[in-house]
């Protein structure tokens, strides 16, 4: 070793130069606490976050999640497809998904008159409005009828006027414990018990909350949404063989998915989303009583009846290697031995074409297609579905089909012998984010981009909640008198 001061070769051992006395570099810092306890704490933090990634790593090639990643870029190459391009119908359906929509249609009527009917939703500022409105077109404004729901946060209105300016409106709010203030309410003197009040109270509040956009983690639809993640990432899967497939005329290797849904977890799986959706038991029986025939403890017995005579259902799935889902398919179900399948068969985009086709030992036959037909002057998707009830019975077929050309629109329906057509003037539209039409007896306007939604006020208004007795009594004869 040499001496980092004069240069003398010095052992390699030795602390000390022999002719300068400095001190030699063998002699290490000792490390603090404080970076020793810095240091454990990155290597704790890596070490966290490798197994993070592993997890998630492993989480992204589970099956379920790759066919779930398959069915979303299938169905977004409809976005390639000559309608969207021209009219943005596919990313127009994508941002009404996300929340956000105003539909709205007019009837034009005798003696002037006109029907208007709207649905109005804004995610983003947590507002829902929908309404139908009877009007006169001579006059352009005062309303005949109107008939109306509005929402937000906190609150909803339903509301009713008429041509007289008669009009009187219903406020519930629901934000905050609805259900105490509902049994303290005047309602707690007709009589209705606690548990029908709770039945109210819940899915009242989940309704509201649903369309307004605010459910939280109380909420039964996230419940729902939560039980139903669950149940899908813990079905048994796994990566399957390989196998070739028709798609654009031509064979296509593609990997194998095989996912079973096991009868009795369906079974549990539909029993718990019962429990989470309704908690109250023998009001919520006696309503689906008196519309199916059934309560739900017979219902959920026949089901269980149903899965219990039934075996696993094996479903497969396609996946292509640009990770699109190509075909789903499930054979010999059940005693009838059911065959299933749905398939892409592609075309300008994969799914330009799709056909669907059910058959079973009974001779029950079914075959939906869906083909994008659309030319350089005409945009047209046309739906087909031919229906076999058993082997004696011929198949009946009905088509249903829309288009665009030059700035019309057309609608055409043709099944048992009869044929109806609609046809429109496309008057305004803005690509993905509305088109309105004008109609023979009327107009049409969907779209993304939200109407301001007021707040409606009227002029006799009965707050659910906060009424007394006397106020409810006065309110409601008020009403039936008129």
């Amino acid at each position: 070793m040499e001496c980092k001061n004069c240069g003398l070769e010095i052992d390699s051992g030795a602390d000390f130069c022999p002719n300068c006395g400095i001190q030699t570099d063998k002699t290490k810092k000792k490390w603090s606490r404080k970076k020793k306890a810095v240091t454990g704490i990155i290597i704790a933090a890596v070490f966290v976050v490798a197994i993070a990634i592993v997890v998630f790593v492993r989480f992204l090639f589970l099956p379920q999640v790759q066919v779930v990643e398959a069915f979303i870029n299938t169905m977004s190459t409809a976005a390639e497809s000559g309608i969207n391009k021209k009219y943005g119908g596919y990313d127009m359906a994508f941002s009404m998904l996300k929340g956000n929509y105003d539909v709205e249609f007019t009837y034009n009527l005798e003696n002037d008159q006109y029907l208007t009917e709207c649905v109005r939703r804004s995610k983003t500022e947590n507002k829902f409005l929908a309404y139908m409105e009877l009007g006169n077109g001579e006059e352009g404004k005062g309303l005949l009828d109107q008939v109306s729901l509005y929402a937000d946060k906190e609150t909803s209105i339903i509301g009713y006027s008429d041509k007289e300016e008669s009009e009187f409106a219903v406020q519930i709010d629901y934000a905050d414990n609805m259900e105490e203030r509902l049994n303290n309410s005047w309602l707690s003197m007709t009589g209705v018990d606690k548990e029908t009040m709770h039945t109210i109270a819940k899915v009242y509040a989940d309704l509201m909350e649903a369309l307004t956009g605010t459910a939280g983690k109380t909420n039964t639809f996230d419940g729902l949404y939560i039980r139903t993640k669950e149940f899908f990432l813990n079905l048994e899967a796994e990566k399957y063989d390989k196998a070739d497939f028709v798609v654009n005329g031509k064979d296509v290797k593609c990997q194998i998915y095989h996912i079973i849904f096991d009868a009795k977890d369906v079974a549990e799986y539909v029993q718990d989303c019962y429990n989470i959706s309704f908690t109250t038991g023998e009001k919520v029986d006696e309503v689906l009583k008196e519309l199916t025939g059934y309560t739900m403890e017979e219902l959920f017995d026949a089901i269980e009846e149903k899965t219990d005579s039934m075996e696993d259902l094996d479903v497969y799935f396609a996946v292509n290697r640009k990770k699109q889902l190509v075909s789903i398919y499930c054979e010999n179900v059940s005693k009838d031995n059911i065959n299933m399948e749905i398939n892409f068969y592609g075309g300008d985009y994969l799914c330009d074409e799709i056909e669907f086709k059910y058959s079973d030992d009974n001779g029950k036959e079914i075959l939906i297609t869906k083909d994008d037909i659309s030319s350089k002057d005409r945009l047209e998707i046309v739906y087909t579905c031919s229906y076999k009830e058993d082997r004696a019975s011929s198949a009946q077929d009905m088509t249903l089909s829309y288009a665009f050309e030059g700035d019309h629109f057309y609608l055409s329906c043709e099944g048992k012998g009869e044929k109806k057509e609609l046809s429109a003037k496309i008057t305004d539209c803005k690509k993905g984010r509305y088109i309105e039409l004008t109609l023979e007896k009327g107009m049409a306007y969907i779209g993304t981009e939200i109407k301001e939604i007021e707040k409606p006020e009227y002029k006799n208004l009965l707050n659910f909640l906060n009424a007394d007795a006397l106020s409810a009594y006065s309110f409601f004869s008020g009403i039936f008198s008129k």
